[in-house]
């Protein structure tokens, strides 16, 4: 008779480990999701870090914005930008894509209320098999080595181009000597720089 109240036991015990295995990852244990889900800031509310003066007159010039593009083997990778984009590109390892992919990086110049601002496109909007490492130079902006040394910039992403949420910036990886800050992301969308 013991016996079986403790095989009983053993198989209650059992059972109830299972049910509650099995209904932990449904449980929330902290706040709500939604809740931690940023709502982002309008365009015109950002502190956008605008071109130098010297720069800002070489954009006037421009008939357009600058603008690269290349195909990305899924195999071999590769890159896309560079000068034509201000210094701005991205590197693509080998597996980010299943098949050939054009991609396009564009330095979009825009105008509001007479301030001259840059941001950085990148094309097609996807989702890549491996993360690839965006590169944004600061060669043209008005921004100094020591706000860059002292984190006193936020880089901002959005994409509809209305509404611009800030990267976290303990993500990036400066260089100096190239003038870039760099991140991994899984997909596209419009970055630019702010205080």
């Amino acid at each position: 008779m013991l016996r079986k109240v403790a095989t009983l036991g053993i198989c209650c015990l059992v059972l109830l480990s299972m049910v509650l295995i099995s209904t932990c990852d449904k449980q929330v244990t902290g706040p709500n999701e939604e809740a931690l889900q940023m709502t982002g800031i309008s365009k015109d509310q950002v502190n956008w870090i605008l071109p130098t003066a010297e720069y800002a007159e070489k954009l006037d010039e421009l008939a357009k914005s600058g603008h690269a593009g290349g195909w990305i083997s899924p195999d071999r990778g590769g890159y896309v930008g560079g000068m034509m984009t201000f210094g701005n590109y991205v590197a693509f390892p080998a597996g980010a894509v299943q098949s050939w992919t054009y991609f396009t990086v564009d330095a979009v110049k825009e105008e509001a209320d007479g301030v001259k601002t840059l941001s950085y496109e990148f094309l097609p909007s996807m989702t890549f098999e491996q993360p690839v490492t965006v590169y944004l130079s600061w060669s043209f902006l008005d921004i100094s080595y020591e706000d860059i040394q002292n984190g006193n910039f936020q880089i901002y992403y959005s994409q509809d181009d209305e509404t611009w949420y800030p990267i976290d910036n303990s993500t990036l990886t400066i260089n100096y000597y190239y003038r870039t800050v760099s991140f991994q992301t899984d997909h596209f969308t419009r970055w630019g720089w702010g205080f």
